[in-house]
Order: structure tokens, then C-alpha cells, then sequence
């Protein structure tokens, strides 16, 4: 899995955020670590395309988080401002027959 952490927020800050969106608070907790926390209850192997790394797009932060996990046998992209995608549907996705996806 590769979260997909590395934006600028512009769109959020434009709309009045005080924060970058991934430390926006969403029920006393950080954007950024519901997104983990359902990560981690997972168990799937990831990789976070850090917050900070100016990148021009997300095909950019997809092609950096593909070259940093080449030997992977596929990749589920899962952007870090999802906080409400929940462990058990990163699981299905996950081992969903190919057909199905």
C-alpha cells in the first residue's frame, strides 16, 4: 500500500484550514493518523510518501511511492486525507480477485 501524504493542502488552507489537512483535527484526532491507525489494523506492508516532499502532483507522489516499492507484486494508493476509509475495507480491496476490482 502506498499512502499518498505528500501534498501541499493548497485547496485546504485556501478554504480557510489553519493547518496543513493531514494535522487538521477530525474527532480530537489527526487526519494523518486515522489514516494510519486503519493502516496498522490492516497488517498490509506500506509505504508513506512523506508529508513535505514538494511534489509537482499526485501522479508524482504515485510514481515516487512505486520506485520506492518496485518489488512489490501490486500497490493500493491510498490518499492520507481518507481518514473514514476503515481497516476492513483496505483489507477487501486488498485481496479482492483481480476481476472484482
Amino acid at each position: 500500500m502506498i499512502i499518498l501524504a505528500a501534498g501541499q493542502g493548497k485547496r485546504f488552507t485556501a478554504s480557510g484550514g489553519r493547518v496543513h489537512k493531514l494535522q487538521a483535527l477530525l474527532v480530537r484526532t489527526l487526519v494523518l493518523e486515522h489514516v494510519l491507525t486503519s493502516e496498522r489494523g490492516s497488517g498490509l506492508p506500506f509505504y508513506q510518501v512523506p508529508a513535505g516532499q514538494s511534489r509537482p502532483g499526485m501522479g508524482d507522489s504515485i510514481a515516487a511511492g512505486v520506485r520506492a516499492t518496485c518489488s512489490a507484486p501490486g500497490w493500493l494508493l491510498l490518499p492520507a486525507d481518507m481518514p473514514l476509509i476503515k481497516t476492513l475495507m483496505l483489507r477487501s480491496l486488498a485481496f479482492a480477485p483481480a476481476s472484482a476490482v
